[in-house]
């Protein structure tokens, strides 16, 4: 372990970083068995003349570990470990969290419980004292997912394959949002009546939301459904993970044999152009914008088949600047 921690900069993003959080930054050195301290170096703004007297005044605070607390990130942070094959036993993942911060300061890590987790949720195989990683906790470790979420996306997705539910809107949304990641609060101020709705869609499929409703709101949105202008940011947030998210998914359907590569295509259009599943079809066509695609479902044509087939219809129904665009994608005489 590092005797020396070097910090550049106490701002983010403009704002001062809380006191607290430098105090913690500079814990990460100092903890070499036997080591009676450490270095630490704060490189800070030039107005930032309070620091040394703030950082003095809290000889009291005590930064907590939550890995006392918690079994399901010690199997977070061991499931990477145990697929790159630096733990290999039971004994080593001791070990190796022996480590950690949390028994640094005296508290217990539930590792015992962690691996037990890992084994019910098929992350990994214990025979005897040896811990062996399976297929689906090396998709949780290669894309830093915890192992609870790629369980549960591969529970949810059997579920609504099992039962024909595929293309049910709001069947999709809640496997996609009904996972333990999403399980947290969030304003829902000025969208009570959405949050209704979708409650009672998903209940008339048969299945329960409890917990993450808003979860399933803001996928909702994404993929075609109302526009939620205070929770922009969440959205995006959302959107600019669904890579690692449509990553892990094509994974778990080569390894549960779903045959549904295309189904998960659709829902990428989906979230990629922001438009329900009629539109997607028409948006997965090279050089169709939701723009176009929005023109072209309100007159009929569903599919990018239907383009050529219908030319001489949508010649006398759209506008010449659909016609140029269409044109330009190679569609028409």
């Amino acid at each position: 372990m590092a005797d020396r921690v070097i910090i550049v900069g106490t701002r983010r993003a403009g704002e001062k970083v809380p006191v607290s959080e430098l105090t913690q930054m500079k814990g990460r050195a100092g903890r070499v068995p036997g080591s009676t301290g450490y270095v630490d170096i704060i490189v800070a703004e030039s107005d930032a003349d309070d620091l040394v007297e703030e950082l003095q005044d809290i000889e009291n605070l005590r930064v907590n570990s939550v890995m006392n607390e918690d079994d399901d990130i010690v199997g977070f942070h061991l499931i990477a470990e145990i697929c790159n094959g630096s733990i290999e036993s039971v004994q080593n993942a001791k070990e190796w969290m022996s480590r950690s911060f949390a028994v640094f300061t005296g508290e217990d890590v539930p590792v015992d419980l962690a691996i037990e987790n890992l084994c019910m949720l098929k992350m990994i195989f214990r025979r005897g004292d040896f811990l062996i990683p399976l297929d689906m906790g090396r998709i949780a470790a290669s894309l830093y997912f915890a192992p609870k979420d790629i369980y549960t996306w591969k529970e949810n997705f059997s579920e609504i394959f099992e039962r024909g539910l595929e293309d049910e809107e709001f069947a999709v949304i809640w496997a996609l949002s009904n996972v333990p990641r999403e399980r947290r609060r969030r304003d829902v101020a000025g969208y009570w009546n959405y949050l209704d709705e979708y409650k009672d869609q998903v209940r008339s499929n048969g299945l329960e939301c409890e917990g993450t409703a808003m979860a399933g709101l803001i996928w909702w949105s994404i993929m075609g459904g109302p526009s939620l202008g205070k929770l922009s940011s969440e959205i995006r947030s959302v959107k600019d993970d669904f890579g690692r998210i449509f990553s892990a998914l094509k994974k778990l359907n080569q390894l549960s044999d779903w045959g549904m590569a295309e189904f998960f295509e659709r829902i990428s259009t989906q979230v990629q152009y922001r438009v329900t599943d009629e539109l997607a079809k028409l948006c997965s066509a090279e050089g169709i914008g939701k723009g176009m695609a929005q023109e072209l479902y309100s007159i009929g044509v569903e599919s990018p088949q239907e383009i050529n087939e219908r030319w001489s219809s949508i010649e006398t129904e759209c506008g010449p600047t659909l016609i140029d665009k269409l044109r330009m994608a190679g569609y028409g005489d």
